[in-house]
């Protein structure tokens, strides 16, 4: 079956480039997408992914928030947040929340 994966970012054309380089692999399955970070909540409890990769700077609810909210529900499930800042006081707050990379 695959490592299940669901996307998270605000940009769509991230999403579908991703989806499309990720269907490449035989190894993963995208179980969903959402360019809205709560939406992507709702759906990561009914399709419960293995991997939650997720932007960083998002309106509404950052990645931050975002794994600190998986985390409240799902403890086990692993987040991977991707941004192109290099502020090492992100980092360390996504680390606090659990982030896996």
């Amino acid at each position: 079956m695959g490592i299940r994966l669901y996307l998270v970012d605000d940009h769509q054309m991230v999403l579908d480039g991703m989806v499309a380089l990720l269907k490449s692999q035989p190894d993963f399955v995208v179980s969903g997408t959402s360019t809205h970070p709560l939406k992507a909540l709702d759906e990561i409890r009914t399709t419960q992914p293995d991997l939650v990769i997720t932007d960083l700077e998002m309106p509404g609810l950052d990645g931050i928030e975002l794994t600190r909210k998986i985390r409240e529900t799902h403890p086990h499930m692993k987040v991977l947040v991707l941004s192109m800042h290099h502020d090492y006081g992100k980092i360390s707050q996504m680390m606090e929340v659990g982030v896996q990379g």
